[in-house]
């Protein structure tokens, strides 16, 4: 926050805190908790939730292609997470591998909600697009309203990428990917893991 002057130091801070209410809301045992928010010397900070354990992009190796009940159960937990935020109108909108936590007990946690907003929000920033490449929706590559279906499809991008050992929508250049997210079909799954039960492979499309 010392890094902002004036009007936009104090929208900054406005931001934050609001942030971490929303967040705190969300008591789940698929999400990582907030539990508490104040400002030191000035300096907004969170108390989180401490989580043992790693993100999904370390826990499984770049390239490889993830078994069918790994990838069930990463996604009916997450998907939990999200049902319960979308039931208090909170979205996530950066769902990604690295804000997927896996525990050492295979407990999923969804971190990372600071760029989440109440979808009753109402915010100047909300056409500003905010979310990684890669895994967007198309709503969000264009600026323009989005609503929890957003999540959705950011989880199927991760679902695909953990099934087919990579990315649904890649390139080393920023906007060819925002290109083929808004404009372009991922390449099939079924070519990709052609062992898939036919019904999943439809979930992910």
């Amino acid at each position: 926050a010392d890094l902002l002057e004036g009007e936009d130091r104090d929208e900054y801070l406005r931001r934050f805190g609001n942030e971490a209410k929303i967040a705190g809301r969300c008591v789940h045992p698929n999400i990582v908790g907030i539990y508490d928010y104040a400002v030191h010397e000035g300096n907004p900070f969170l108390v989180m939730e401490y989580v043992e354990g790693v993100s999904l992009n370390h826990a499984f190796r770049r390239g490889s292609q993830a078994g069918l009940p790994d990838v069930v159960r990463i996604a009916l937990q997450v998907l939990d997470a999200l049902g319960y935020a979308h039931g208090f109108g909170i979205i996530h909108r950066d769902i990604k591998p690295g804000n997927i936590l896996l525990t050492a007990d295979a407990r999923l946690k969804v971190t990372d909600f600071g760029i989440s907003r109440l979808t009753s929000t109402d915010s100047t920033l909300g056409a500003m697009m905010v979310g990684t490449p890669s895994y967007m929706s198309p709503e969000q590559c264009r600026g323009g309203p989005i609503d929890q279906r957003c999540d959705l499809f950011s989880l199927g991008c991760v679902l695909y990428e953990l099934l087919a050992g990579e990315r649904a929508f890649s390139s080393l250049n920023y906007t060819d990917v925002i290109y083929k997210l808004i404009n372009a079909p991922h390449p099939p799954l079924q070519d990709k893991r052609p062992d898939l039960p036919p019904a999943l492979v439809r979930v992910v499309d």
